[in-house]
């Protein structure tokens, strides 16, 4: 049936229209089984919610002005991905072209009426009556930093470090667009250096232009590389050169011409101004202005050293969507260098097994667990400071520090750095009669739990329902054949709950309050969970992708393994989440030094990093995340990359010790495991765990 109305599912369900619509729009007092049958008779007309006018009942307050000078190449990506994230959030935008507006009064009035969320105004936009009419609490600029107002401004730093000689190029600006141009200019007057500025335009190219010196410029669309070619056409002068700074995604090619290519994420871009948009309704008196940055990131393709005889290194690893990913790649390394790589990833319990019992001597390289990566390295792995090209690279991660260094030496880089997160159904948490039972037990609305104790009541409330409307037999997995696994998972509730684990007067020590709430907690979500006796993630992962559990928490190296679910993310219950991932080290033993720089080198540019981004891989240039395609297909990782400051594992004690962390969360998740299963009580484990943790310091702790 064809333009179902509300009126039609009244009639069909046989209840008002108004007893209809609150069933629609999740408000009023209606009764269970009246949510079911309006749910029901909906679903028999075929009525499909129009979220389009939803927002339009919204009014204008839920749209959002794009003002920019004139429409052009260069800013429409952006607008794709303000149309398409707007959209997710119920807002809608309109873009209005100022230079092209009839009467400049008309739009000065309909500005200073104020009836819109936000007005997003390019910093290319000089009528200074335009954006005084905008109210200071609605105006984000874009462009460049202001002493007052909201902006987003570009971070430079990488595009003028890069390139030495950057004042021999003639820069042509970008007089509609992003002003870039004027903060590159800003910046070489800050350094008391001048660079030779071009305004091009199709009417009047200036005469200077064939005369100039240095045939480099820098532009800022391929519009205008395709422009200056035509001007040299049929010269005998040389090839210009180009750098290009830009928002367009893809790798242009032009034969012949060399093009450097900068690049910002339009995507990036626009999840900012929508973050700021929040920011600023909530405070509506403005006190402190907001600003954001987004970086300019080099591009281009990195010409490694080829080998004269093709050689071979080895790889060990952990078997998991990175390893899969690499093999997926590792022909390009293959290819650029003439070095092969063989890659041996093992399975968490046999990659432990091999490490422990000293059986690496074969392998030049070694992804070691970020959890024992200050335990074990400095045994196995090679200091990286006297490697030039490495430190380099280092030099670019200085927010992963804690898989790079132990004790100050440089000794790995961060393969697959990830964090937990919790994945839910949409259908388990947006069904309205499911939100029904839930508020009518628990006196407050449905939303995925915040803490542990939220988690608890929902997986009892969730597998008590004999409602239809319940799609999957239990609200979550639980991996119980690992105790490593099992602890991993375990203690960022205990530390989510003001738990501590301490060293001191030579004994360690457990905080006794946190750790008994947490395991009665535990204990209560484990019977109401499916349990599964495996020693890895795949059978949660598997159980969530089968209709098997409403929810799903886990580590993000392993998410991009969920399939096209309509799901929803968050953090954690209790914000505290444990961090995962790999180290990517050098072997002590390794005699192939060179061949292993020239893969981390290849492996850390920007298009490999790209592509493992793209495949769903958690990777340390997380700005990645935010590219458009990958935020469609992998959301959380974005949303997990911003959260990263949150994660915790334990690897040191105190300033003093070194942590054997991987052997500490085996104790904790064999007492606590086998004390379940053998019905002891709480306080008997934490006895236990106690027990075991001082009988075995020497194997837990390291002094610094």
């Amino acid at each position: 049936m064809e333009n179902v109305t509300i009126s039609d599912i009244a009639k069909e369900a046989g209840v008002s229209i108004g007893t209809v619509s609150n069933v629609i729009n999740k408000k009023g007092n209606v009764k269970i089984e009246t949510i079911r049958k309006v749910e029901e008779a909906a679903k028999k007309l075929g009525y499909v919610r129009n979220e389009n006018a939803q927002v339009m009942k919204k009014g204008k307050s839920a749209t959002v002005l794009l003002l920019v000078p004139v429409l052009n190449d260069a800013v429409s990506p952006l607008i794709v991905d303000l149309l398409h994230d707007l959209k997710s959030t119920g807002m809608e935008l309109k873009v209005i072209e100022t230079e092209n507006f009839y009467i400049v009064d008309d739009l000065i009035n309909l500005l200073k009426q104020g009836q819109y969320k936000a007005a997003i105004c390019l910093h290319s936009i000089k009528d200074e009556r335009v954006l005084a009419a905008i109210p200071s609490n609605k105006r984000i600029t874009i462009g460049y930093k202001q002493k007052q107002g909201n902006f987003i401004e570009f971070g430079i730093e990488s595009f003028l470090n890069s390139l030495p000689s950057i004042k021999e190029y003639t820069l042509i600006p970008d007089q509609h667009d992003f002003s870039i141009y004027e903060m590159i200019i800003d910046e070489f007057a800050k350094k008391e250096h001048t660079i030779s500025v071009v305004n091009l335009d199709d009417s009047e190219i200036p005469k200077s232009f064939f005369s100039l010196e240095h045939k480099k410029f820098i532009v800022f669309s391929t519009d205008m590389i395709e422009k200056i070619l035509s001007f040299y056409e049929g010269s005998d002068t040389c090839q210009p050169q180009f750098i290009l700074l830009s928002c367009k995604t893809g790798y242009q090619l032009f034969d012949s011409i060399k093009v450097n290519k900068f690049y910002f994420s339009s995507n990036e871009l626009a999840l900012k101004i929508i973050n700021m948009i929040h920011t600023l309704s909530k405070d509506k008196t403005v006190s402190n202005y907001v600003k954001e940055t987004v970086n300019l990131y080099m591009t281009d393709q990195q010409t490694l050293k080829r080998m004269d005889k093709k050689t071979t290194i080895k790889l060990l690893l952990l078997k998991n969507p990175f390893s899969k990913a690499l093999k997926h790649l590792a022909f390009k390394f293959t290819k650029e260098t003439n070095i092969s790589i063989e890659i041996t990833d093992l399975s968490f319990d046999d990659l432990n097994k091999r490490i422990t019992e000293n059986r690496i001597d074969e392998f030049d390289l070694i992804k070691l667990d970020v959890s024992y990566f200050p335990w074990l390295g400095p045994d196995l792995l090679l200091n990286l400071s006297n490697i030039p090209e490495i430190v380099e690279l280092s030099s670019q991660m200085k927010d992963w520090k804690n898989y790079c260094y132990v004790t100050n030496q440089l000794l790995g880089l961060p393969a697959d750095p990830s964090i937990q997160m919790m994945l839910y159904r949409k259908d388990a948490f947006d069904n309205p009669i499911i939100q029904k039972a839930y508020s009518e037990e628990f006196g407050r609305p449905l939303l995925p739990p915040s803490t542990y104790k939220d988690l608890s009541n929902y997986c009892e409330f969730y597998q008590s329902m004999t409602m239809p409307e319940r799609n999957t037999p239990y609200p979550l997995s639980i991996v119980k054949g690992s105790s490593i696994l099992l602890a991993s998972e375990f203690l960022p509730y205990f530390y989510s709950s003001g738990g501590s684990i301490t060293y001191e007067n030579d004994m360690f020590e457990l905080s006794s309050e946190a750790f008994l709430d947490t395991l009665n907690t535990y204990r209560m979500i484990r019977a109401h969970s499916k349990i599964e006796n495996e020693k890895w993630w795949d059978s949660e992962i598997k159980n969530f992708n089968r209709y098997k559990t409403s929810m799903i928490i886990c580590y993000t190296n392993h998410l991009n393994q969920i399939s096209a679910i309509d799901y929803n993310y968050c953090s954690v219950p209790g914000q505290m989440p444990a961090f995962g991932g790999g180290v990517l080290g050098i072997l002590k033993n390794s005699k192939k030094i060179e061949e292993n720089t020239l893969f981390f080198q290849w492996l850390y540019q920007y298009r490999i990093q790209e592509q493992l981004a793209s495949l769903g891989v958690c990777i340390p240039r997380t700005h990645l995340f935010d590219e458009r395609n990958n935020y469609r297909k992998y959301p959380f990782l974005s949303y997990s990359s911003k959260n990263f400051s949150l994660g915790k594992r334990i690897q040191y004690l105190s300033d003093n010790y070194i942590l054997n962390t991987i052997e500490l969360e085996k104790i904790i998740g064999d007492a606590i495991n086998l004390g379940i299963e053998n019905e002891s009580s709480d306080y008997d484990i934490l006895i236990k765990i106690h027990n075991q943790l001082n009988s075995n310091k020497r194997k837990l702790i390291r002094e610094i």
